[in-house]
């Protein structure tokens, strides 16, 4: 997703919460993703809120408030998300040794680290 993805989907995600709330003031808490920049070409305004002692960042574009996690913290409020990384970290790390014993077992006797290090 680039910048401008992104502030086509903000610009079409208010206009169906405007429709749908009446143009109440709805929150959406994003990722600190680099291509979330606030868009000021849909003449967004850049805030600042004090979140309980912590400086949130964000912006504000119609009925919509959208505040950016801070850096680091997607997998302590997101932990599904590293249970899911962990286990594609878990079965990358199987495919790779298997595929680590088929090369050896394809170089035959006589295998040395030399010829191995080349292949892995």
């Amino acid at each position: 997703m680039d910048a401008k993805i992104f502030a086509d989907f903000i610009q079409k995600f208010e206009a169906e919460v405007s429709i749908r709330n009446g143009g109440e003031m709805v929150w959406l808490l994003m990722d600190n993703s680099s291509t979330h920049k606030i868009p000021n070409f849909l003449g967004a305004t850049a805030e600042n809120w004090n979140g309980g002692g912590y400086w949130v960042r964000g912006f504000s574009y119609g009925c919509l408030r959208v505040a950016f996690l801070p850096p680091n913290t997607t997998a302590l409020v997101q932990p599904m998300d590293a249970g899911i990384i962990r286990a594609f970290k878990a079965h990358f790390r199987r495919f790779h040794l298997l595929w680590v014993m088929s090369q050896l077992d394809a170089m035959g006797e006589g295998v040395s680290a030399d010829k191995v290090l080349p292949t892995v």
